[in-house]
């Protein structure tokens, strides 16, 4: 017996599948949901203040006194980039190692990575990105992030690896296929296609598919993205760079599935998966920095 389809209904989206979908949390918080309401009246006010909201950096997050300890260890220099004030902090003496960190973290994040890289003979460089920690600005996005790590890499001379977390992974990623050159790279919790989570926040504050790509295409033209050059895969697909992944299955802010088919799909990845170790405390574990290291001095040379 044929039944007559149901009428479509307007696409919403709940905080429970928000999260399941693995997009960061902040896409489930009141803000999106007051948009939702806007975007009933006006779909284009929405979507100007989604977009405004969506590339403002998050509340700066606190330096632990051990992470303060270390970034003081270091020289540190601030360095100018487009519109930005960069602070660069660097420790050591040898082949230079990118120390990158995600959306709404800091430099003083990666100093588990500090002291073991030093000690196998690497230059340690960190940075904050634009409009995180002490850097410059409040809005910024991951073609920002691209941008400045090629600016810099050629400013010191090159790196042959990076360390990265969260959206660091995605900036390193999209420099390499903007030509950055970069013998391996360790991807820490790495979100694997940022434009997906883009759609998704323009899909919960309402926006009809229709309503999503010209949003999508506006945010293209305003932060310098690259319509459908924002997935790893894509972007890693290019080159020949070993890279290692390194995942939580327990990690509710970046896919592990899609970390998994990135991994797949790529015959130059590695993975290695950690469980209960979420998003954030991944970068303190005593077994994710040995592998990272292993990773790093297997493939380049170190000075004794």
């Amino acid at each position: 017996m044929l039944t007559q389809p149901e009428p479509m209904r307007k696409s919403r989206l709940t905080p429970q599948a928000i999260r399941e979908s693995g997009a960061p949390p902040g896409l489930a918080t009141r803000i999106p949901r007051a948009l939702a309401e806007i975007s009933r009246v006006s779909p284009r006010l929405a979507t100007e203040i989604g977009l405004w909201v969506f590339f403002r950096s998050p509340r700066q997050m606190g330096v632990r006194p051990e992470q303060g300890r270390v970034l003081s260890e270091g020289h540190r220099r601030f360095w100018r980039h487009a519109r930005n004030q960069i602070p660069v902090w660097t420790w050591g003496e040898g082949p230079r190692v990118l120390l990158l960190h995600g959306w709404g973290g800091r430099a003083s994040q990666m100093a588990p990575f500090v002291s073991p890289l030093v000690k196998a003979g690497f230059q340690a460089v960190a940075v904050d990105g634009p409009a995180h920690g002490e850097a410059s600005g409040r809005h910024t996005s991951v073609a920002h992030f691209a941008s400045m790590v090629r600016a810099l890499a050629s400013d010191v001379g090159g790196f042959e690896a990076a360390v990265t977390h969260s959206m660091g992974g995605s900036a390193v990623a999209l420099a390499v296929k903007q030509g950055l050159d970069l013998g391996r790279a360790v991807f820490v919790a790495p979100p694997t296609d940022l434009e997906k989570f883009l759609s998704l926040f323009l899909r919960t504050i309402g926006l009809e598919p229709a309503q999503r790509e010209k949003a999508l295409n506006r945010a293209s033209r305003r932060y310098d993205l690259p319509r459908g050059g924002l997935s790893m895969a894509h972007n890693l697909s290019h080159c020949r760079m070993p890279f290692l992944v390194i995942h939580d299955r327990q990690d509710d802010k970046a896919s592990f599935a899609e970390a998994e088919s990135l991994v797949a799909a790529l015959p130059q990845g590695q993975m290695l998966v950690t469980q209960g170790l979420g998003h954030n405390r991944i970068l303190s574990d005593q077994q994710v920095v040995t592998a990272a290291l292993h990773f790093v001095t297997s493939g380049c040379a170190s000075t004794p």
